[in-house]
């Protein structure tokens, strides 16, 4: 029994992810790893399936940490001064974990991609948030270090059709996904 815990908590299950920015060919490529315990989901692709605060460990060169999608709502008001109504109909807003473990590990709003069943894709690149102001909350862009912890809002200007998260580091290869329970 205790040997089954032991195994347990050290099986991780390891998908590795190529970012197309930033990597050379003497960088190794990001991974996400998900304690087995966990019972995520890989889909073909190597990207982990995860539930709405579930975390994915994410390691690279410079540094290791945690990052997960908690919570979401719809908003079809503007969600601060500034802003202009969503071009989509509603903003999303994601409030999303980011929790550092060794080196420095990079936080960036930038990093999620909301996507609906078509395959639409919504950055907040895309976004009116991005462009016209910055809403109350959203979480800075930046390094952490190991102990340290970001949580923090991103908005993106996406339909209520988004049915998950995609988390692509530098707006590359996705590497971990949350799927948003449909009301």
């Amino acid at each position: 029994m205790r040997a089954n815990r032991a195994l347990r908590a050290l099986v991780l299950v390891t998908v590795a992810a190529v970012t197309s920015v930033g990597c050379s060919s003497e960088d190794p490529p990001p991974q996400v790893d998900v304690p087995v315990a966990s019972a995520p989901q890989v889909d073909p692709g190597g990207v982990a399936v995860l539930r709405l605060g579930q975390p994915a460990t994410v390691s690279r060169r410079d540094g290791d940490g945690t990052v997960s999608v908690d919570r979401f709502e719809f908003y079809t008001t503007p969600v601060s001064d500034g802003v202009k109504r969503p071009t989509t109909g509603t903003f999303l807003k994601l409030t999303v974990t980011f929790r550092g473990k060794n080196g420095k590990f990079f936080v960036s709003p930038m990093d999620f991609v909301a996507v609906t069943d078509d395959r639409q894709a919504f950055k907040q690149l895309s976004g009116t948030t991005f462009l016209e102001g910055v809403a109350a909350g959203e979480i800075a862009q930046g390094d952490i270090g190991p102990g340290e912890t970001r949580t923090g809002i991103v908005i993106i200007d996406a339909p209520r059709a988004v049915t998950q998260i995609n988390y692509a580091p530098a707006l590359g290869t996705t590497i971990a996904r949350w799927t948003l329970p449909q009301s």
